[in-house]
């Protein structure tokens, strides 16, 4: 065990001891129980939502349904409680990793290993559904696997218990789950959903195991051809009828399909020699002794210290750096709390540094935001040669007074021509006199205003990505529904659409111009009462922008 500080909870009964997890709300521990000198897993609800009563009455939720449900396939709950500010749940310690960490260390898995795990996580879900619990997120992260390589499934936090639904815990309309794994009904309303739900979300869990991938829509009637390549076609079938779109087309229980699984599996390629056991390298387990006296040493040396209650328990004497890309260790430590940093001069010159960025940056925005006096780019020098070149009758010169000496303009970019200053003899006056114009008129230098000048008119451009569509909103019975999509940059778009019930069916569209697409369909004898559709653009990426969706489609009505 590395050299920690161990936090005490539940008035020192308890040692956290290092994180083996983390989530959106909560973080799990490893401890030790000193009461019964037990190793243990302890789920601690993160500050910030303990405050929620919602999420806190959830949290503790959690624990009363797992520990109701009493099944060897579930994680077991020891204990609940509150110290101070933290919730927190005792819980069995599974330190064989999950199914997603097997996948992520060794890939795929091959067929008949998945067979043999769907098996045994469809007998766990059934006992779930036989206490009237749908767990409602079933997923490879929440599926661990002891030492041995049995299963047990965890993340019970929000799953809805059909006989005591008066609580409110879900309320209508509410999206829960993980999208890839979630039934189409889940996605409009968790608070709906049976059984068959979950059933959908095993189909999704074996083909992820199959693919090392995130499982697309797969209750759509055409599936990609590329969605099954690699999969035995008694295994796809099998994931077909789980992942139907109407849940009353998919297997009436979990063990029903777990049944036909079995049945399946003489007909399946056997596991690779040398393919990996189902269990990931583990650390070896350390004796209780060896616990109790690792924590005796760091008491005695005064390094435990059970006051400060804060996020981040575990804080070794050098914590290792974090590997770019790499899935963080169980035990990554947390940093120390900011009472126990050492202080040296490099954290006293990060205020000074502040001050003079921030000083800096003021500046240079100041700077960008004052008033230009004469912006060069808009200047502009329009000659005027009529004003220049024409002849002006002018009387003859006055007295030598009246022509005074003109100083050049400072606001000229050329310089007025030179101009003979007075003399003191009187001038002769002559038949025909040249009066030179006045140099402010030679080449006079005219700014318009930058309005004026060269005016830029630009088009807006359609938005990168926004899709938009066009279709009748009603057809007479046998006609043809013609769909025109207009969407900017490179994409592939799909039509989809349907009777009044039943799944969709998909089509391309194929390019009608530069952005445009088009696509129809024919109104048979399932769409009497009318069709449903909606268009979905996928770019390069990968990225889906839709008009429409499976669950609020396009409405097309029959005259």
């Amino acid at each position: 065990m590395p050299s920690v500080r161990p936090q005490p909870l539940a008035e020192g009964r308890f040692q956290l001891l290092e994180v083996i997890g983390e989530g959106g709300m909560a973080t799990v521990y490893r401890a030790f129980d000193q009461r019964l000198q037990r190793p243990r897993a302890i789920k601690v609800l993160s500050p910030a939502f303990a405050q929620r009563p919602a999420l806190r009455r959830r949290f503790l939720s959690e624990a009363q349904t797992m520990a109701n449900l009493e099944n060897a396939r579930v994680v077991r709950i020891f204990d609940m409680g509150e110290d101070g500010d933290r919730v927190y749940i005792v819980m069995e310690l599974i330190e064989g990793g999950s199914l997603v960490d097997r996948v992520r260390i060794y890939g795929a898995f091959p067929s008949q290993m998945a067979a043999r795990v769907t098996i045994e996580l469809c007998e766990a879900i059934h006992a779930a559904h036989e206490a009237s619990v749908i767990h409602r997120d079933i997923k490879p992260h929440n599926i661990l696997l002891t030492r041995q390589g049995e299963l047990r499934i965890t993340d019970f936090g929000i799953a809805q218990v059909q006989s005591d639904d008066k609580a409110g815990m879900t309320r209508t309309g509410a999206v829960l789950g993980t999208w890839g794994f979630m039934a189409p009904e889940q996605k409009s309303n968790a608070k709906t959903v049976d059984a068959r739900a979950d059933i959908y979300s095993i189909g999704g869990t074996l083909w992820s195991l199959l693919k090392n991938e995130t499982p697309p829509e797969l209750f759509m009637s055409e599936p990609e051809p590329e969605w099954y390549e690699g999969i035995p076609e008694p295994l796809a079938e099998v994931i077909k009828q789980a992942t139907r779109y109407r849940r009353e087309d998919r297997y009436p229980s979990a063990r029903a399909m777990g049944d036909a699984l079995r049945a399946i599996m003489p007909l399946l390629p056997e596991d690779p020699q040398g393919t990996p056991d189902l269990v990931v390298n583990v650390p070896e387990r350390q004796s209780n002794a060896k616990v109790l006296d690792t924590i005796a040493q760091l008491e005695a040396t005064g390094e435990h210290n059970p006051a400060p209650r804060v996020e981040g328990t575990m804080v070794p004497d050098e914590p290792p750096p974090p590997t770019r890309g790499s899935v963080p260790p169980a035990a990554m430590p947390l940093r120390a709390p900011r009472s126990q940093r050492p202080t040296d001069s490099r954290s006293l010159l990060l205020p000074v540094i502040a001050v003079v960025v921030t000083f800096v940056v003021a500046a240079v925005v100041v700077w960008r935001l004052r008033p230009a006096e004469t912006p060069p780019e808009l200047r502009l020098t329009l000659p005027i040669p009529e004003r220049a070149t024409v002849p002006v009758d002018v009387p003859p010169a006055p007295p030598p007074a009246v022509v005074p000496e003109v100083p050049p303009t400072p606001a000229e970019t050329t310089p007025p021509a030179p101009v003979t200053p007075p003399v003191e003899a009187p001038i002769r006056p002559v038949a025909t006199p040249v009066v030179a114009p006045p140099p402010p008129e030679v080449t006079p230098e005219v700014t318009p205003p930058p309005v004026e000048a060269t005016p830029v008119v630009k088009t807006p451009a359609t938005p990168a990505g926004r899709l938009s569509v066009a279709g009748p909103t009603s057809v007479p019975a046998g006609g043809s529904v013609q769909v025109t999509a207009t969407i900017s940059g490179r994409h592939t778009l799909k039509l989809y659409y349907r009777g009044a019930s039943g799944a969709f069916q998909q089509k391309p569209m194929s390019a009608d111009g530069a952005n445009t697409y088009a696509a129809s369909f024919r109104l048979d004898d399932s769409m009497a009462e009318g069709a449903d559709y909606f268009v979905a653009a996928t770019d390069p990426a990968g990225e889906t922008v839709r008009h429409g969706s499976q669950t609020a489609p396009i409405r097309v009505s029959v005259q």
